[in-house]
């Protein structure tokens, strides 16, 4: 009886043993697993930092570029902002200024004169007013001029190009125009054109 107990004895210890045995190496398998996993982990984000480093020499480097490029150029960018405002002024000017206007037509007048005929009889400026959708003012001018054909296309043109930087010409549309063609006695095999137009000058308001 004694025999039978110590065997029962025996054999639970055994069990145990191996039950132990086998918890301590689920156990370490998991440890293993864990540590090989937490180690991928761990050189990623090493990898990652260093990359990271990299990425911040290099964005510190251009910026340091840039900024040198920037302040290498930065009187030549005023200069050329300075010009670009100026040049807007010109052809986008602040209120109607209908006087400096006359000057732009006078200049116009007597360039076109120098190729043929090209004579404003007169100009009249109407009242100006608000364009809701441009936001910009309109100032409304009437004239009557007489021309040859070749300057009356030659006018047209640099109505069409008017507001453009490289003419410096204030911006204007043409709402009507009138004509009127003639013989000239003065200008044999060529035909006058007198053309009432009806304009309108763009300003800031």
């Amino acid at each position: 009886m004694e025999n039978l107990s110590y065997k029962i004895l025996a054999q639970r210890q055994a069990t145990q043993k191996t039950a132990y045995t086998v918890m301590c190496l689920v156990l370490l398998v998991g440890i293993v697993v864990y540590s090989y996993f937490q180690w991928q982990k761990y050189m990623t984000m090493k990898d990652g930092i260093v990359q990271n480093d990299s990425t911040l020499v290099t964005l510190n480097k251009t910026l340091a570029d840039e900024k040198t490029a920037y302040f290498a150029n930065k009187e030549k960018f005023d200069a050329l902002s300075k010009k670009i405002d100026a040049s807007a002024g010109e052809i986008l000017p602040n209120g109607d200024q209908y006087t400096e206007l006359t000057r732009q037509m006078d200049a116009i007048e007597k360039e076109l004169n120098t190729t043929g005929a090209f004579e404003i009889a007169n100009i009249d400026y109407g009242t100006q007013v608000f364009d809701e959708q441009t936001g910009f003012g309109i100032l409304p001018v009437r004239m009557n001029i007489k021309s040859s054909q070749d300057n009356f296309v030659k006018f047209l043109q640099m109505m069409e190009t008017s507001g453009s930087f490289s003419n410096k010409l204030r911006l204007m549309s043409i709402s009507s125009i009138r004509l009127n063609f003639e013989s000239s006695s003065e200008m044999i095999g060529s035909k006058m054109i007198t053309f009432s137009l009806q304009l309108n000058a763009y300003f800031q308001k």
